[in-house]
């Protein structure tokens, strides 16, 4: 029956789940780290989007922060603290439904971010003003410049760097430009780049074999910070988990705004 079907479909996702690809390197702060080691041990040297041409073999790191903040300033603090001495680009979203950065508590977050010496750049959602049939240059160049000084007013600091949170075909056939502002997805970080993804849990491509090859000239390499751990887990364990601890996070906001809400609802049910 269908439960039967459900149940073999979740079972499939799980095997998969925990099965390491050929292209994949593990999701773990170990894993992590080493890749950070063999970037620096094969001769490159990791920058930014401002000073990649002021070095030889240059490694960009951009992470994209599209859920989770709260792993993104822990996986931000973890990468400072390496040997390494790693600096990276974190874009985040000024209009999620997953996080308010107008809130205190994400306020601290993202200066957790900053003070451990990363850039804050902007992720900018395109599909909230239109769709690819009614794409409008203009006005996405109109809505990232006041996103931009959103940004900038919230964190008190310059954002000098956008990225296209899943950019549509158009965008990345438009070559954008934005007057002072560095679009991640120009062309130069793509042609002159050899740019390598771990987008939904898989890279792409065998970054460590690719960092180990030392036959790129500069790489630019996009990580999400949601799928780090300090242990392999499942891609499917982390989504349910985020989704569960959403249950927590929310009843414990509430109890902050309502009196006696333990009257009403009892704690142990969501905690």
């Amino acid at each position: 029956g269908s439960e039967t079907s459900a149940g073999r479909i979740c079972q499939y996702r799980y095997e998969r789940g925990i099965l390491k690809r050929e292209n994949d390197m593990y999701f773990t702060f170990d894993a992590y780290k080493n890749l950070i080691s063999e970037i620096v041990k094969h001769g490159y040297a990791i920058t930014d989007y401002h000073s990649y041409q002021t070095v030889k073999k240059p490694c960009i790191l951009r992470h994209d922060v599209d859920m989770d903040l709260k792993r993104a300033a822990a996986f931000a603090e973890m990468e400072a603290g390496l040997e390494e001495g790693v600096k990276a680009t974190y874009f985040v979203l000024v209009s999620s439904n997953f996080y308010n950065l107008f809130s205190r508590e994400n306020q601290e977050l993202i200066y957790r971010m900053i003070h451990s010496g990363h850039e804050i750049g902007l992720h900018f959602d395109e599909k909230k003003y239109m769709t690819e049939e009614n794409f409008d240059a203009e006005l996405l160049k109109r809505a990232v410049v006041r996103e931009v000084k959103l940004l900038e007013d919230i964190i008190e600091k310059p954002v000098k760097v956008v990225s296209i949170h899943r950019p549509s075909k158009k965008f990345l056939e438009s070559e954008m430009e934005f007057e002072g502002i560095i679009n991640s997805y120009d062309s130069m970080f793509f042609q002159k780049f050899k740019y390598i993804s771990d987008s939904r849990m898989n890279w792409r491509e065998p970054v460590e074999k690719i960092v180990a090859g030392e036959k790129e000239e500069a790489l630019h390499i996009l990580t999400h910070p949601f799928w780090y751990s300090d242990t392999e887990k499942t891609m499917d364990s982390l989504l349910r988990n985020f989704i569960i601890k959403a249950q927590k996070e929310r009843y414990l906001t509430i109890k902050d705004n309502f009196s006696r809400l333990d009257d009403v609802l009892c704690q142990e049910e969501f905690l």
